[in-house]
């Protein structure tokens, strides 16, 4: 099962043929590792990088941002599973959030050109949503353990979160930081803000 493109340039649902989902997926996979050294790169240069012809790269995509919004979407795909190995719901609350951080910077940091902005859409807001659903319940459950304050509503402290984990990836992409000093960084950083 796979995606494609609307009429409109929007991705839809509907399924793909086995050699259109894996040209897809192709392009996905390979399109990152090129934005990382090159933000600007051409539809034509992406299309290359996964193996493709532009044409068949403009059949899934009308434009470049409905691209960057597929590869977004992936990268969300990849914070949740890695939000959800990080066990969110174990073990004490702090520790419960270093390791949510840590892996959430991880993914973050193969997808840094995205750091710098992203587009919007009610789809991508949707999925935010989503990402943001674990994060919410891991600082209720601080809270109702004692280890979070109590004034700070959870869904702030969550996008505070993100916050943090998009500025340790530009401290990373400056050079200024490893991956490891940045989450331990953002972690002290932020469990000052919210814890008692």
């Amino acid at each position: 099962m796979g995606t494609r493109r609307g009429g409109s340039g929007v991705m839809d649902k509907s399924p793909l043929r086995a050699d259109a989902a894996r040209n897809l997926e192709q392009v996905l996979k390979a399109a990152p590792a090129v934005l990382m050294s090159d933000p600007g790169a051409t539809m034509e240069r992406l299309a290359e990088a996964g193996g493709i012809a532009r044409a068949t790269l403009y059949r899934h995509f009308e434009t470049r941002d409905d691209l960057i919004a597929a590869i977004y979407h992936r990268a969300l795909r990849e914070t949740q599973d890695a939000i959800e190995r990080a066990e969110p719901t174990e073990d004490d609350p702090t520790e419960a959030l270093h390791r949510v951080i840590d892996a959430v910077l991880r993914v973050g940091d193969r997808y840094r050109f995205l750091a710098a902005g992203h587009p919007d859409s009610p789809s991508i807001r949707a999925h935010e949503e989503e990402v943001g659903g674990p994060l919410i319940a891991l600082f209720e459950r601080g809270q109702q353990s004692g280890a979070f304050r109590q004034e700070i509503p959870p869904r702030l402290m969550a996008g505070f979160l993100g916050a943090a984990v998009n500025l340790a990836v530009r401290v990373v992409d400056d050079g200024n930081a490893t991956i490891d000093e940045a989450a331990s960084a953002a972690w002290t950083l932020l469990l000052h803000g919210v814890g008692r």
